[in-house]
């Protein structure tokens, strides 16, 4: 008898590990700019929502943003059945053609207000924080979700399609 509760005891921490602990990714501590130049730290800027987080890391990825961030907004931003925070982050460091200052700019004019807070510049640590998250290919868009336990739960890449969006309504409802 205690041989037989000894093996479920351990077969279920077996299962524990595999399922559980290492099942997803932890985000790593994202800090960044908003376009109000106020200083944002993601994960931790949207306690117990899961988080929407776009991001593009080079001049290529950006063309992607615009339809993506139309998107996920309507669908998300303000709708009660999805409780979730929007963020879109340049990755900038490695972008060496333009000026950092330019970039920001550039990000900038592109934005109506309303958004500025939920548009983030990152310029530190872009390699190792991509390589954190997954990111594999830095001229591609990524759309990541995150966890109210702070773990990537789900990645989309590239153009946007509709087929993307009900993956990511998906996960939200989970």
């Amino acid at each position: 008898m205690t041989t037989i509760i000894g093996s479920l005891a351990f077969s279920f921490i077996l299962l524990f590990n595999t399922f559980i602990l290492q099942g997803d990714r932890v985000m790593p501590e994202v800090v960044g700019k908003d376009l109000n130049g106020k200083k944002v730290v993601l994960p931790a800027a949207a306690p117990r929502k899961f988080i929407l987080l776009g991001v593009a890391s080079s001049v290529k990825s950006m063309d992607y943003i615009q339809k993506w961030a139309e998107e996920t907004t309507k669908a998300f931003d303000g709708n009660q059945m999805y409780q979730v925070a929007l963020y879109f982050a340049g990755f900038t460091e490695n972008i060496k053609a333009i000026s950092q200052d330019k970039i920001f700019l550039k990000m900038k004019e592109n934005v109506s207000e309303d958004f500025y807070p939920q548009v983030l510049q990152v310029t530190e640590k872009n390699d190792e924080l991509l390589s954190k998250m997954g990111i594999t290919n830095k001229n591609e868009f990524y759309i990541v979700i995150i966890d109210p336990r702070h773990n990537i739960v789900h990645t989309e890449s590239g153009v946007y399609t509709e087929k993307k969006m009900e993956a990511i309504a998906d996960w939200l409802t989970r």
